[in-house]
């Protein structure tokens, strides 16, 4: 019985060792996975600490990125790409679409800012020495007149003393009649063919005040025609021309503020002053190919003197990069037909980006106002109080005033119709009637205009 409690005791104390070791081999189980979830919490926690850091030093970078760029620092992403967007249509419509960003942008518009000083300071030469050229015309042209004036002085002052002689002699005349009547019939033939002859110098000399007068006025009209020659200069030059498709490529485009339709007058390449040059032709603007180049139809030329590359083009309406100021005054009639265009000069001047600062129309109505930026005052038909009123404006604000033709002219305005003067006797033909000119004749225009166009011609496409 004894041995029997014995055995129980050791299958229980047995069960309880089983037990035990179970229990701590369960605790050191639960306390490595316990001690391996610790470890991972820090390492969470550590990893959301280092993303905590990375995002706030993120939020600092963009905040600083859009101060940078000028922008709030809690500006929306979305209106900084919009206003991304709109920059680069303003400021960078023609630049190559990989490079549209204000790091690139700011070079390239240093880049252009350069150019246009380069520009100003060679236009400021070139007005210098026109300014310099315009002030030996006017003297040379005053002393001429001083000494014109001098003249028409000197002319009146004889006249003055021909008529007191005349004056004098005519009361002696009577005098002498008056005492002498009785026997006085050859001493008074005598006494009137003396006041004939005065009376004949009086009209020599009248007449030699009046040549003298119109000397004056000659002398002023050239000294105004030699002022307008020297501010015109060309607007630009021909870099290709192919005369088998009646086309020229000229060196201004977009960013010179050319527009389609706009028309130049042609002139030979060694000649810079167009108020003073032939005509060779004219050409009228059909595309605009990039910002300095475009390409424009023939609409006239000389076949004994083509278009060539290099020649000057010319239009008094434009100039690159600027807009030219216009008056207005008086009746319009371009056409000679008695009827008003003014309506078509505005359009002519809008068209090629001219600017109207004042008009006074056919009824003497007076709109807007002179100032020194205007360029021309194109002068119709009629006066007035008003008409009057703006040409003496004009004169005291040195703008310079054209005639509706003279300006047309220089413009090479006309029907848009292509024509050639062709040799004398020919008369001029249109487009649909031009099959007589020869292929020949075409072929050594076209071998001339290669030989001399160089290597814009050959690169052109």
């Amino acid at each position: 019985m004894a041995k029997r409690e014995n055995q129980g005791m050791q299958i229980g104390l047995i069960v309880c060792i089983v037990m035990i070791v179970l229990l701590m081999v369960t605790s050191v189980l639960f306390w490595k996975k316990a001690d391996e979830a610790a470890k991972a919490a820090e390492q969470a926690q550590e990893a959301a600490s280092v993303a905590r850091l990375e995002a706030d030093q993120s939020r600092q970078e963009n905040q600083e990125l859009r101060t940078m760029l000028g922008f709030a620092p809690d500006t929306a992403l979305s209106e900084v790409q919009k206003s991304r967007e709109s920059d680069m249509q303003l400021f960078a419509s023609s630049f190559p679409e990989d490079k549209r960003n204000y790091h690139e942008l700011a070079g390239y518009l240093f880049g252009e800012l350069n150019k246009k000083n380069a520009q100003l300071a060679d236009a400021s030469a070139k007005e210098i020495e026109a300014k310099r050229a315009l002030e030996e015309v006017r003297k040379s042209e005053a002393d001429k007149t001083a000494q014109a004036e001098e003249q028409a002085r000197r002319a009146a002052d004889d006249l003055n003393k021909l008529r007191a002689e005349f004056i004098e002699d005519r009361q002696k005349l009577a005098n002498a009649q008056e005492a002498t009547k009785a026997s006085g019939d050859k001493q008074v033939q005598t006494l009137s063919a003396q006041v004939k002859e005065q009376t004949d110098k009086i009209t020599a000399l009248e007449k030699d005040v009046t040549t003298l007068r119109t000397i004056r006025e000659d002398l002023s009209t050239k000294l105004q025609d030699a002022t307008v020659e020297t501010m015109d200069v060309p607007s630009g030059k021909v870099i290709f021309a192919s005369h088998r498709q009646d086309t020229v490529w000229i060196d201004r485009g977009s960013a010179d503020g050319l527009r389609e339709q706009m028309t130049f007058t042609v002139f030979d390449l060694d000649d810079t002053n167009p108020a003073r040059s032939a005509k060779k032709g004219s050409i009228e603007v059909t595309r605009i190919l990039d910002a300095h180049t475009a390409e424009a139809r023939i609409v006239d030329e000389q076949p004994a003197n083509p278009i060539i590359t290099g020649d000057q083009i010319f239009t008094p309406l434009w100039r690159p990069g600027e807009h030219l100021h216009f008056a207005i005054v008086g009746k319009i009639d371009i056409d000679g037909d008695k009827q008003s265009d003014r309506q078509r000069l505005r359009e002519l001047i809008h068209l090629n980006g001219g600017v109207i600062d004042a008009e006074v129309d056919e009824d003497g109505k007076r709109t807007g106002r002179l100032s020194v930026n205007t360029r021309y005052l194109i002068r119709g038909e009629g006066d007035g109080p008003e008409v009057n009123a703006a040409l003496k404006q004009a004169q005291q604000l040195g703008i310079q005033w054209i005639a509706p033709e003279t300006l047309m002219a220089k413009m090479s305005y006309q029907a848009a119709q292509r024509t050639l003067t062709l040799t004398k006797g020919s008369g001029s033909q249109s487009d649909a009637s031009r099959t007589g000119v020869s292929s020949d004749r075409r072929s050594a225009t076209d071998e001339q205009g290669s030989q001399r166009g160089g290597r814009a011609a050959r690169n052109a496409p």
